[in-house]
């Protein structure tokens, strides 16, 4: 998305949000892309930085990385403050009560609150690209998978589809390129009735190529192509 806001945003950059719990917030694959990056201390700290943000025209975007980290390493600490009605071993030892999942979904949308405002900021030379992602959860009947989404906690397992304009997942496929076999990967927002994807204004391909090595054009499309494909011609043909 970096190359995205550079390109048409008058230059500015995307500030990048890592909470994963490995070294460099699991950043260390797009260091050499020179991202602005901001790694949070704690949820405190993340929501002052998101409010601060709706306010600030240096970045024309924030990617969230991953949500499903923010609540295990900053969402779920919090929720275990509040006083419970059992308190039992398991969430003294770190282990969430059914309770606690309604103080962590809400802690959650909070944090998405935050986010999604400075896409709808009243001043448009404020407002933002904003890109969450989160780890694949999926719940199973009968020995089937029934349903397939983000792993978030509580409500907002199913609600975070709702908040979010395009909601997608990125799969892979094996193909024969030259006779040797090779991983692609796509974006996919369309639903078979069982993933929770979305594309709310119907713009985009059901799943399109994305490139390797964020080299766009070698062999699939980045963010950047995939907006001025489909979302500009979009928008100028709406107005």
């Amino acid at each position: 998305m970096d190359r995205l806001t550079q390109k048409f945003e008058n230059g500015r950059r995307v500030l990048y949000i890592p909470v994963e719990a490995s070294e460099g917030g699991g950043a260390v694959t797009i260091r050499k892309l020179n991202v602005p990056m901001f790694i949070p201390k704690d949820l405190n700290e993340l929501m002052k930085a998101l409010g601060s943000l709706r306010n600030d025209k240096e970045f024309a975007g924030v990617v969230l990385d991953s949500a499903t980290e923010m609540v295990n390493q900053h969402v779920k600490p919090n929720a275990l403050r509040y006083p419970a009605r059992e308190n039992t071993a398991t969430r003294v030892a770190g282990v969430p009560n059914r309770s606690d999942y309604q103080v962590m979904g809400e802690l959650t949308s909070q944090v998405f609150r935050q986010l999604l405002m400075m896409t709808t900021h009243h001043n448009p030379e404020y407002r933002k690209h904003v890109i969450v992602t989160a780890t694949v959860r999926e719940k199973e009947e009968n020995e089937r998978i029934a349903w397939r989404g983000s792993e978030l906690p509580g409500r907002m397992a199913g609600e975070a589809c709702a908040q979010f304009q395009v909601v997608g997942t990125i799969k892979t496929k094996t193909e024969v390129v030259g006779g040797k076999r090779q991983v692609a990967r796509y974006l996919c927002t369309s639903t078979d009735g069982v993933e929770a994807l979305k594309d709310r204004f119907e713009l985009f391909p059901p799943e399109v190529k994305l490139c390797k090595n964020y080299t766009y054009g070698s062999d699939g499309e980045d963010l950047c192509s995939i907006w001025e494909k489909y979302w500009i011609p979009a928008m100028k043909e709406a107005a």
